[in-house]
């Protein structure tokens, strides 16, 4: 017997020569089934050892069978320590399926691809149409010789022993159970399940697109496959040399695949798995490594490049813009269990690799990887689970889980989104610096900010999906458009403020009507009376006898409508109850409790109020020493600078009050921002993520700002509260001395006018050893001959009175 080595020379020479064969090789070998067959190491290889029938004949008729090519044979030792054996090299190109579809060169000795050609006319692409024949085309009934259909075979051993790559419930490896805890429904190992291993992978080239909207992941990738097909082995020695073949192969789709493959699918797309890749040639290899350990092992290789779609399932999202997202990718058998496909990692790569891999380098795809682009991939992991689902128990369902981190492009985000917002949150802080005289002015620039506000805040969602979780931006954002909306309330209620001319609270806050609908419940109703009708008679006796036709009756006429407009603020032709405060408390100083002690109220459709007649009749009839019109006409000069002194410090007060809160909200505010700014850019990414599930922790951090807000609002109302109880005390003790000044130098005049009527309407004056102090009335006398508010208006003169009455709505005609 020959060696392989000279068998290989007279391969060549029988392929290229018709000249005769070296001695010792001869054309023909006897195949002994019990030589090959049967033998724990040549077993389904197709090979078989060396035979002791030389001749065909005795071979055929001791029931064996004549392979008619060269008996080159070569050596071989199963494993360490054995015997070394020798075998035929061509013994399986005469067996197994080979055989029978087997083409000998008589001449040569040699396997050809056609009849009547001599293996040296047989190109490469001759051979490989055979093979492909050979394994894939009919037999001779004109049925196939391939099924796609069908799973590669599988061992009986492997239907009755256990699947050991399930897990029990109690497996720390378990990650989820049933509900009855009888078995684990989700078990996290990398044990095998079957007999028939594919393993897969991804080269990642591109990352498309992010929508966040929509959770949809697109990423431009490699897929790769790997798994063995005994019926697609063979032996290259029977093909004129030739390595692989390739056959067309498409998973989920067995029209277009003239081989089997793998069922898996992406469980989380948007559209199936092989909608995004198309029909491609798979590389079948004839894995010989010339010992028959091997032989064919039918190993099958497919690539394709394509694009995979997912809906994710979003991780990372609560720190963006500075987020890392996650999503997952779990690929695993459709209708295919781990029996019939054990998926497994490939083991060259680890079943994923990237161009921009910090850890190793990646062949092929010198055009791969992100530049110029919003996301990159910061990491990709893998880890392998096994399901068992509710309509096939105990059968396991292996699948490979994808996990796909991602960086943003931050800086981008930072000055689009981020500092934009921030700017604009200070730049409404802005109003706080403007005069309140600038109302609309500054009404607008708030408005003007918000509104820029919301217009960012509405470009930020279209980044971002529609979800109750909440993201370092919407913090930001909430907390920003509160602030700016904030900012604008507090103007307005500034503007308000610096605009009122009331004296109370109450003026400023209540509508009118609502006042009137209070008093008129607080006061009783009452009818006209028969004290005013009285009075009324006697007002007219005293007209008859003293004032008729007289210009001191005009000018007593004028005086009184000059103190009723300047109460009757709205020119409503009558004064209301409350109008009436400012009068009384003129009139009678301290003494004054409320309107009721005027001893005047008219009711009219149950609402009160006090006409011109009413107030002409009590002044006449009931202050008596309103009978010198020279008294009445000092009175009435006081009366308008007291109101207008009045006025005016109402006025003061208003504005101060309103400058106050602007200087308050001024500091308190932007503090307040600031502190909020340094708590949430304080926190890191595993917080952030943290608190999407801690709703204490979320509401801990909306309320930041409110604590400095809180203290500096507290500090300042405090000291505004003091400085209030302090004025008020001053008051109670200047009150208590001297009392109020109109009533004050009121009093003194009537004191000398009328003592004996001094305690119905005002308090008394101070007495010492002689008499009654001194009075201003000579002051407020001379000042009224001199001059005064009244000089331009009434005056001893029987001038008509000037233009300054006429406009403040007063009817100037006399009786």
């Amino acid at each position: 017997m020959v060696p392989v080595l000279p068998a290989l020379v007279a391969l060549l020479l029988a392929a290229r020569t018709a000249e005769a064969l070296p001695p010792g090789i001869g054309i023909g070998f006897c195949i002994e089934d019990s030589r090959g067959k049967d033998d724990e190491y040549y077993a389904k290889t197709g090979f078989v050892q060396v035979s002791g029938y030389n001749e065909e004949a005795a071979c055929v008729e001791n029931g064996h069978s004549w392979c008619p090519l060269l008996n080159v044979t070569d050596t071989w030792t199963p494993v360490d320590g054995a015997p070394m054996t020798i075998y035929y090299w061509y013994s399986a190109c005469c067996t197994n399926f080979v055989g029978s579809r087997l083409k000998p060169d008589p001449a040569t000795g040699l396997p050809t691809c056609k009849d009547a050609w001599r293996p040296s006319e047989c190109a490469y692409h001759d051979w490989a149409e055979k093979l492909s024949n050979d394994l894939l085309g009919l037999d001779d009934d004109g049925r196939a010789l391939y099924d796609v259909s069908i799973t590669p075979g599988i061992p009986e051993s492997w239907i009755t022993e256990p699947y050991w790559c399930l897990c029990e419930p109690e497996d720390p490896r378990c990650i989820r159970v049933s509900d009855d805890g009888a078995m684990c429904l989700v078990c996290e190992n990398d044990d095998q399940c079957g007999p028939n291993p594919v393993r897969m992978g991804f080269q990642l080239f591109k990352v498309l697109d992010i929508d966040m909207r929509t959770s949809k992941l697109s990423l431009s990738v490699w897929f790769k496959q790997e798994w063995y097909d005994r019926r697609l082995a063979f032996d290259k020695q029977c093909y004129g040399g030739i390595h692989t073949i390739s056959a067309q192969a498409k998973s989920g789709s067995l029209p277009e695949s003239r081989i089997w493959s793998p069922d898996i699918e992406l469980l989380n797309s948007e559209k199936p798995l092989w909608g995004g890749f198309s029909a491609r040639l798979a590389t079948v290899h004839g894995c010989w490594d010339g010992k028959p350990t091997r032989g064919g092992c039918g190993f099958v290789q497919w690539s394709a490049p394509g694009v995979l779609e997912a809906l994710c399932k979003w991780k990372g999202l609560a720190a963006f813009p500075y987020d890392i997202l996650s999503c997952e990718l779990e690929l695993a058998g459709w209708a295919s269990d781990g029996i019939a496909q054990d998926i497994l990692p490939r083991v060259q790569d680890g079943g994923i690799a990237w161009v921009d891999d910090p850890t190793k380098k990646v062949s092929g795809g010198v055009t791969a990887g992100s530049s110029y682009q919003d996301y990159s991939i910061n990491s990709i992991s893998l880890r392998r689970i096994v399901t068992q689902f509710d309509c096939c128990l105990w059968q396991p369902w292996p699948g490979l889980i994808y996990e796909f981190s991602f960086t943003r492009s931050g800086r981008w985000y930072e000055s689009k989104l981020v500092l934009p917002m921030i700017v604009i949150t200070l730049i409404t802080f802005v109003t706080f610096w403007l005069h309140p005289k600038l109302g609309g002015e500054r009404l607008s620039f708030g408005i003007l900010a918000l509104t820029t506000m919301l217009t960012h805040d509405i470009i930020a969602t279209e980044m971002l999906p529609i979800c109750n979780e909440r993201t370092f931006l919407s913090y930001l954002s909430v907390t920003s458009q509160t602030f700016a909306e904030l900012s604008l309330l507090i103007t307005g209620i500034v503007l308000f403020i610096y605009q009122q001319e009331v004296d109370t609270w109450e003026k400023a806050l209540v509508p009118v009507s609502v006042r009137r609908i209070f008093l008129a419940r607080q006061l009783p109703k009452l009818t006209r009376p028969k004290v005013i009708e009285e009075d009324m008679a006697k007002l007219n006796k005293l007209k008859d006898a003293k004032y008729q036709n007289t210009m001191d009756a005009a000018i007593r006429d004028q005086c009184y409508r000059i103190m009723f407009h300047e109460m009757d603020k709205r020119y409503t032709g009558f004064v209301e109850p409350e109008e009436l405060v400012f009068f009384g408390s003129f009139i009678t100083g301290s003494r004054f409790r409320n309107i009721k002690d005027l001893g005047f109220v008219r009711v009219i459709d149950e609402c009160p109020f006090v006409i011109y007649e009413d107030f002409v009749t009590f002044c006449e009839t009931k202050i008596e020493d309103f009978a010198d019109t020279e008294f009445l006409k000092m009175t009435c000069e006081h009366f308008l600078e007291v109101s207008e002194t009045r006025e005016h410090l109402i006025k003061e007060s208003w504005e101060d009050t309103a400058f106050a809160i602007d200087s308050i909200a001024r500091w308190a505010l932007p503090f307040a921002y600031c502190v909020f700014l340094m708590t949430i850019f304080g926190k890191d990414y595993v917080e952030l993520v943290e608190m999407e599930s801690a709703v204490g922790a979320q509401t801990v951090l909306m309320i930041t700002p409110v604590w400095p807000i809180c203290i500096i609002g507290g500090c300042c109302g405090a000291l505004r509260i003091r400085l209030w109880l302090d004025f008020r005390r001053i008051k109670r003790r200047v009150g208590g001395e001297g009392g109020d000044v109109g009533s004050a130098w009121y009093r003194s005049y009537s004191i000398e006018q009328d003592e004996e009527h001094r305690d119905d309407y005002w308090d008394e004056g101070e007495e010492t050893e002689g008499g009654h102090e001194d009075t201003p009335l000579k002051a407020q006398k001379a000042k009224s001959k001199s001059g005064g508010p009244l000089a331009s208006i009434i005056g001893k003169s029987s001038q008509p009175a000037s233009n300054d009455w006429n406009s403040r709505g007063g009817d100037l005609a006399f009786e």
